[in-house]
């Protein structure tokens, strides 16, 4: 199903094949926020990529799409994730690098679009962080391009933007009935990913910001 197609249902479905009420426009905009709704909600487009580690440096950069971070390791070595607030409570003085413990990282917390490893890096290797994270889908904008999800999940685009819709129109039931349905769809779907995984390992992609 592509934007196209994702339109079309979209304004049968609501009754509005003219456009009066609603535009391609409007649907466009309401795929790209279901996409980013389903990808988050159930962990896909899973993405690995790596960074140097540089000796000192305590602060990285995530990648320019990154959405959810799964994990971070180095190579050989496998590290804790913690919130930043357990960081502010273990490691005192960590923001005065006078402050710092120097050696082999043993932690991880992350904060915007940085990390931080702790303690602070004592030495160098070219690509020695992996970071396994959870990437921002590619954004609709033409009739042809289609969602990178599975085709399982391309109804469940179409539901949300109905629910927009009738929210448009200031149907609440329309709108109460199509965000329930999508809701559903989804836990529906999580639970079959979860008997899934169970058996099989999560498939991880290689981010173009490896290159």
């Amino acid at each position: 199903m592509n934007l196209s197609d994702i339109q079309k249902r979209v304004k049968r479905q609501f009754g509005d094949e003219s456009s009066v009420q609603i535009t391609d426009d409007d649907i466009t905009r309401w795929a790209n926020d279901a996409l980013i709704e389903i990808t988050n909600r159930n962990e896909l487009l899973q993405v690995r990529a790596t960074a140097d580690l540089v000796t000192g440096q305590m602060e990285y950069e995530l990648p320019p799409d990154f959405s959810r971070l799964r994990s971070i390791r180095l190579q050989g070595g496998e590290l804790l994730g913690i919130a930043m607030q357990e960081a502010d409570r273990m490691f005192f003085g960590y923001d005065d690098p006078t402050q710092r413990t120097i050696g082999p990282p043993q932690y991880y917390w992350s904060w915007g679009n940085h990390f931080a490893l702790y303690p602070v890096p004592d030495s160098s290797k070219v690509q020695g962080i992996i970071m396994y994270y959870s990437r921002f889908p590619h954004v609709l904008t033409i009739p042809d391009d289609t969602p990178e999800i599975g085709v399982e999940y391309h109804p469940m685009i179409v539901q949300y933007c109905l629910a927009q819709a009738y929210e448009l129109d200031e149907n609440l039931q329309g709108m109460q009935a199509k965000e329930q349905q999508f809701a559903q769809s989804q836990s529906v779907l999580a639970e079959q990913e979860n008997v899934i995984n169970d058996d099989l390992y999560p498939t991880i992609t290689i981010s173009p910001w490896d290159y």
